[in-house]
């Protein structure tokens, strides 16, 4: 009988997500990098498998992994076997995910654009987005990443994730 994990798997080894983002790290190793995290996750004790089976959180686990697998701060078997760090591509927030898209990028007058909308907002009170351009401003201006901002200003990262997230998203179409 198959079990519920096994057909997890499966699952996983055919997800888009999983393997976007295995060709996103791993680059021109992604088939090794999909093939350790399988092999990490098959590693697992049978009731870390059960559990993950029942909730059904097996891509963002495999997400996890695949991440822990290239971060540099991590020198795991993967990386001992692939260490060429100009083949790697680490991303500190999964938030950085979407900045990256290849297809739309940014012209010196459109940034200049931008940064001047987002000093109309700070200035702005009564403006829905009065605290999500705060926070933009600070983020780009003490050059941090989301998790070091929210640390620093006492905030919880998963707020601050979300309002910057949110504020970006009314940029973007703020821009069109």
């Amino acid at each position: 009988m198959i079990d519920k994990f096994e057909i997890a798997i499966v699952d996983l080894n055919s997800s888009k997500l999983f393997n976007d983002m295995c060709k996103r790290y791993g680059q021109n190793n992604h088939q090794e990098l999909k093939s350790e995290v399988m092999a990490i996750l098959l590693e697992l004790p049978e009731v870390k498998k059960q559990s993950i089976a029942e909730n059904n959180y097996i891509v963002p686990y495999a997400i996890q992994t695949l991440r822990f697998q290239v971060s540099a701060r991590n020198w795991t078997s993967f990386r001992k076997a692939f260490a060429n760090r100009e083949c790697l591509v680490y991303l500190e927030n999964f938030e950085d995910f979407d900045i990256l898209d290849t297809e739309y990028k940014e012209t010196p007058i459109e940034v200049e654009k931008i940064k001047k909308k987002i000093e109309s907002d700070m200035l702005d009170q009564n403006n829905k987005y009065f605290y999500h351009s705060r926070l933009l401003n600070e983020l780009i201006n003490n050059n941090l990443n989301t998790k070091q901002l929210s640390r620093e200003i006492g905030i919880p990262y998963t707020s601050v994730r979300h309002a910057i997230k949110e504020y970006r998203e009314h940029l973007r179409e703020w821009l069109k």
